[in-house]
């Protein structure tokens, strides 16, 4: 359970940093099609070059291509994409914290198509993680409806995907491999997409652009990868409850970095999310000590 934690807390804190490079990316002009496929083209070359070289590049079942297809474009890269369109009708870093409403739509679906049981410190970490969200946010309740909408549905298509990665049929793709389809699958639907608005620009961006593409790119493979093993190692409500921590890291990255204020608000919602983790890692420490006494028992 502590591994899975902290290979959750690395893949939030790499996604995290990625705001950084996305927000140095907005200010050039970058469109949000470019920002999408740009990433994840240099994620496809990357990680197909290092399998094809490796020879560990798997070729995907019919079923899995189809569930590649269904929660790549409807999960992962519909939640990108809803999101960059939720920022047409209201602020940014608003619309984010209402996207990191994911947590509830994964234990939703874990709950209705999965029985999975919630239990009390499961249920607790899910009220600090709302709790946590109002408090970054400052219970800033002026909000678009539309923007509220579209933002909401990024979240639950987010939720969509993390519930995929360990509940369909490519739970069975080695991080690397899922990576590499999800990349190609995104690439070619959103860049196809990109195509036909007129929005997609790769060529003569400047270096600053290409530099923060690739800064981008590099901290993705950190954060998917390192998530989709948390996903798979102690389950996708717990990873997605610990994935929240990625806006605290992005509000510590302003703070430090782009002098930002840091609010009573802000920092009372980080302590909550950095809460959020131990609640979690104190249910794993009791159901090892549960597991000890069974195995104690049976001796």
């Amino acid at each position: 359970m502590f591994k899975g934690i902290v290979i959750s807390v690395i893949g939030a804190a790499a996604y995290g940093f990625i705001s950084l490079f996305t927000k140095n990316l907005v200010n050039l002009s970058v469109t949000s099609d470019t920002i999408l496929v740009s990433r994840f083209l240099i994620i496809f070359l990357v990680i197909g070059l290092y399998l094809a070289a490796r020879k560990k590049l798997v070729k995907p079942t019919k079923k899995q291509i189809r569930d590649l297809l269904i929660y790549g474009v409807i999960g992962y890269g519909g939640a990108i994409f809803l999101l960059a369109e939720s920022y047409i009708f209201m602020p940014m870093s608003q619309a984010t914290m209402i996207h990191f409403s994911y947590p509830l739509f994964v234990a939703f679906f874990m709950v209705v198509f999965y029985k999975e049981k919630i239990t009390w410190v499961k249920a607790s970490a899910l009220v600090l993680t709302c709790l946590g969200i109002a408090f970054l946010m400052e219970f800033n309740c002026t909000v678009n409806l539309v923007g509220l909408l579209i933002a909401l549905l990024s979240g639950a298509a987010f939720g969509l995907y993390m519930v995929s990665v360990s509940e369909s049929s490519i739970k069975d793709l080695d991080p690397l491999n899922l990576l590499f389809y999800l990349a190609l699958v995104v690439v070619l639907v959103f860049g196809t997409w990109g195509i036909i608005k007129g929005e997609l620009h790769l060529v003569g961006l400047g270096s600053a652009v290409y530099v923060s593409m690739l800064g981008v790119a590099a901290l993705s493979i950190i954060g998917i990868g390192f998530s989709t093993v948390a996903i798979r190692t102690i389950g996708p409500t717990y990873a997605a409850m610990i994935c929240v921590l990625e806006p605290v890291v992005a509000l510590l990255c302003g703070v430090g970095i782009f002098r930002e204020p840091l609010t009573a608000y802000g920092f009372l919602g980080s302590l909550m999310m950095f809460a959020v983790i131990l609640l979690i890692a104190f249910e794993g420490y009791l159901r090892k000590k549960k597991s000890e006494r069974g195995n104690n028992n049976g001796n």
